[in-house]
């Protein structure tokens, strides 16, 4: 991302730059900082590889309620979605054929701060939520 001219000071809002690097290209790297972001990037068939979870933030600014829509096939890794203590989803998994769900995949992902009176539903949206195991449902942290 930092070569699409992304910060990664927290404070630039870098949103531009992720949806350049996204639009540009089918693997995405975003190196160690703090991405401050209106959100809403997609993911489709890409891959976005952060540096880690404490290495590689994406806080959210004023703006969307996602962060990250991850669909079809898309991959995202080795990062943080910071809420900044907003309402919203932070990550939305959807389709873009209804019904038609292809297995989007996230590892070693964080989600942090996202503010919601919600819990259920783990398998389409993540919120501030864990899951120690599949058939849980999740509670909220």
């Amino acid at each position: 991302v930092k070569d699409f001219g992304a910060v990664g000071d927290g404070v630039t809002d870098d949103t531009a730059a992720i949806d350049k690097a996204l639009a540009a290209s089918d693997f995405v790297y975003a190196p160690p900082g703090t991405y401050a972001t209106t959100g809403n990037h997609t993911i489709t068939t890409q891959t976005f590889i952060g540096a880690g979870k404490k290495a590689t933030i994406f806080k959210r600014l004023s703006g969307s309620n996602t962060v990250f829509r991850v669909m079809d096939d898309g991959l995202l890794q080795d990062l943080t979605v910071d809420g900044n203590n907003t309402w919203g989803n932070g990550i939305l998994i959807s389709t873009t054929t209804y019904g038609q769900q292809k297995p989007s995949v996230l590892t070693n992902v964080a989600v942090k701060n996202i503010l919601s009176p919600y819990c259920e539903r783990l398998s389409h949206w993540i919120w501030h939520c864990r899951a120690t195991q599949a058939n849980q449902k999740p509670e909220q942290i």
